[in-house]
Formats: structure tokens, sequence, C-alpha cells
């Protein structure tokens, strides 16, 4: 069977998919999901490819767990995607808070983030993990969305382009510190579970009934250990 894609390859197509009215900005925008009441479909159960940068943000409830330690991320989540990755818009979602920033190549056009755009890992494919994201850093972001939202929503002059790019260069170097943060936090984690194998392992052989017992088995350290559950991008 056929799938089914449906590409959004413009800001003006990014509006229409979500009902949102007329884009400022031919090569960028920023929606505010609480103000998204439908969206146009254009083809039931279909993929989805952008031929943009998107940037989502979304407020989710509960905490985040890795191992047996709860970190203060719960206040939202990151995704990032290139332009012609495929997305599957999920149906389920409730969404309590968040925006969605995306920009078109061509507003990179001639800037030195242009040339070093790739250079941010989180919009690659083998990033398989949303950004999590404390209040403090959230707000932070939001600094620099809203300065761009105020750049494309006046009037345009010489100044207009220059400094939507500085803006948006600004948040992507605060993203990929966020970034490094969580990888720097889900080694940190990996480490206790190391830990935590190497002193089973220890335990087992220093047991006084090791003659009985024998080599031990890979079941029996898969249900001994607690494992980090791995976590996946909601979009």
């Amino acid at each position: 069977m056929m799938e089914k894609f449906v590409n959004i390859d413009t800001i003006a197509d990014l509006h229409h998919y979500y009902n949102y009215g007329s884009p400022r900005h031919p090569l960028i925008t920023i929606i505010d999901l609480k103000a998204v009441k439908t969206r146009n479909r254009g083809v039931e159960d279909a993929f989805y490819r952008l031929g943009l940068y998107t940037v989502v943000f979304k407020k989710f409830k509960g905490e985040l767990r890795y191992g047996r330690s709860t970190y203060d991320f719960q206040d939202g989540s990151l995704m990032f995607a290139a332009p012609n990755q495929v997305l599957s818009p999920s149906e389920n979602t409730i969404i309590e808070e968040g925006w969605f920033l995306a920009f078109h190549p061509d507003l990179l056009y001639g800037s030195l983030l242009g040339k070093n755009i790739g250079s941010y890992s989180f919009f690659k494919y083998d990033v398989n993990e949303a950004l999590h994201i404390s209040d403090a850093e959230r707000k932070t972001l939001e600094e620099s969305i809203q300065k761009i939202k105020m750049e494309y929503s006046q009037n345009m002059d010489k100044h207009t382009q220059g400094l939507i790019v500085s803006n948006l260069e600004l948040m992507l170097q605060y993203c990929d510190r966020f970034y490094n943060r969580q990888f720097l936090t889900r080694s940190k984690v990996n480490n206790d579970f190391v830990q935590q194998f190497e002193d089973l392992l220890q335990n087992y052989f220093e047991a006084d009934d090791l003659a009985d017992k024998g080599l031990p088995e890979v079941k029996y350290f898969a249900e001994q250990l607690i494992c980090p559950p791995i976590i996946y991008p909601i979009c």
C-alpha cells in the first residue's frame, strides 16, 4: 500500500494547514498552538513533508524519570525538524500550551546562520528524542521568539531580516546549550545504570551460595536492573 503524503512547502501552506489566517512574513512565522481550533487535513491518515525548518514547543503534564532519578523538565518539550523530513501528526495530543516556529531556508540566504545551520544536530534524523526544558529555559527562548515576532509583524525595513536572523541564531544557540545539558544528564543516568550493573555482578560473585547457583544468566540481571526509559518525541 502506497503511503499518502501532503507537502507543505511554504509558510502560506503551513498557515492554511492550521487555519491560521494569512502570514505576516513569507519566510518565517510563529503559530500559537492554543489558538489553533481545527486543521485542514487535506488527506486523511497522511504523512506530512515540510519544506521548512521547524521548532515546536509543547507543554505537557507529569514528570520525566530517567532510571531512579526525577528531573525538573516537566515544563515543556521542544521538537525540531529540518526541511523534507516526514512527520505524522498526533491526533490525541491535548495541547496545554505551545508555539510552532517555522522558517523557510531562503530566510537564511547569504547569512552566517545559513552556512552553519547544519551544525545544529537537533535538526537531524538521528536525534530521536525531544529537548525537555525547564520553565526558566523556556522563558529564555521565548525572549527571542517575541523579538522575532515583533520584527516580522511591523513594517519591514533594511534591518528587518538581519534582526530576525540574529534572534533566530541566538535562540538556536540556546537550544544547542540546553541539548548539551540534556545529554550530559543522560550520560550521568547511563553511568548510574552501569554502576548498578557492576554492583549486582560483584554482589553475585561474593555471595556464599555461588557454588550452588553457578554462573549468572542474562535473565537474572534483566529482572534486577531498573533500566532508564527511552523518551521519544511527540509531534
